[in-house]
């Protein structure tokens, strides 16, 4: 991915890109009014040369501000990577805190900045209707049809940007290794022993999935297991049964993912396996099954999905995030092939 400043842009393509995409570079929150062609920032530029993600950011005192963060093309992690970019920007200037600001109907937004670390931190009522006197042409009406009236704002600390509390194996980079016949042995050793521990809990389902359940496919030396149980109900206690085996349980508020329980088993400080708890009815069950089984069975799907994970691998080494979103168009089109 190139990434470069955008004081090594020409400032009419900068500004351009503003008026194409924002109707003006002027930007009006609580925090103030910017001319967004003129701030520091980074952009994303693709083959031809076209910016496809811009941020743009203003220091004041050791508080960083993102004023703007826009990506043309999603799943790509354009916009993880701008703002990774502006956290080392932000680091290396001694900020103790990054904020920014976005309105009340931009659901996606607030998903993608929780899921980053990102901690609502205030709500400013009728915010946008302020805004409005001073650039009228802000819309009424926004994502899904909801009135924009208000602003939230969020913020990201400095503990949370350094990853510095993490444990080894939860900041660990992603690396994609040759296929290795042992896997698939390895994934019914896993199987056989969580519906042992599991068991006891009404858990009848347990199987391997993901990558290293799929024949010849280049992975993560992870094995991902699911299995089935009736209700999450018992989940602290199935978190202390399985820490016997150096199963961690991650909370749910930290996976952002509230359809299932996540586990990961670590050996020597680095990732081994990965349980996903589903209750029973879960969509994601049948789908993870069929996107194995339609891999299994298909040679020239297998290898463009191991091409581009070693390619996502290489371009984003240290963001899960950017890594899983850059897989999620071929998931969808694998699910949605006829039989």
């Amino acid at each position: 991915m190139n990434i470069v400043s955008l004081e090594e842009l020409p400032q009419e393509k900068v500004t351009d890109f503003f008026h194409q995409h924002w109707g003006s570079p002027k930007m009006v929150i609580s925090s103030g009014v910017y001319d967004c062609a003129s701030l520091d920032g980074f952009a994303v530029l693709n083959k031809d040369n076209r910016i496809t993600g811009l941020i743009t950011y203003v220091y004041k005192d050791t508080e960083c501000e993102i004023i703007s963060l826009d990506s043309l093309e999603e799943k790509k992690g354009i916009g993880t990577s701008l703002m990774k970019e502006v956290e080392k920007e932000a680091a290396e200037n001694g900020c103790k805190r990054i904020t920014l600001i976005t309105t009340n109907d931009n659901l996606l937004a607030l998903k993608f900045y929780q899921k980053r670390g990102f901690r609502i931190s205030m709500i400013h009522r009728d915010a946008v209707e302020k805004a409005r006197r001073i650039k009228p042409e802000i819309p009424l009406i926004g994502n899904d049809g909801i009135p924009i009236r208000d602003e939230i704002e969020l913020e990201k600390g400095s503990q949370v940007m350094e990853n510095s509390h993490w444990p080894k194996w939860a900041v660990e980079s992603i690396e994609v290794v040759p296929p290795n016949p042992d896997w698939i042995e390895s994934g019914r050793a896993e199987v056989k022993e969580l519906m042992k521990r599991l068991s006891p809990y009404g858990v009848k389902e347990v199987e391997h999935v993901g990558s290293t359940s799929i024949h010849d496919l280049p992975a993560k030396p992870i094995i991902d297991v699911m299995a089935k149980i009736p209700s999450f109900h018992e989940v602290e206690e199935v978190a202390g049964k399985l820490a016997e085996d150096d199963w961690h349980y991650v909370p749910v508020e930290l996976d952002d993912r509230p359809w299932r329980r996540f586990f990961i088993r670590v050996e020597h400080d680095k990732r081994v396996a990965h349980l996903h708890l589903m209750l029973e009815g879960e969509p994601r069950w049948e789908q993870q099954r069929l996107f194995r089984e339609r891999l299994n069975a298909n040679p020239a799907m297998r290898e463009e999905y191991a091409e581009l994970k070693k390619s996502l691998a290489n371009q984003f080494p240290d963001d899960r995030e950017a890594y899983s979103d850059g897989k999620a168009g071929f998931i969808e089109r694998v699910l949605g092939e006829e039989n």
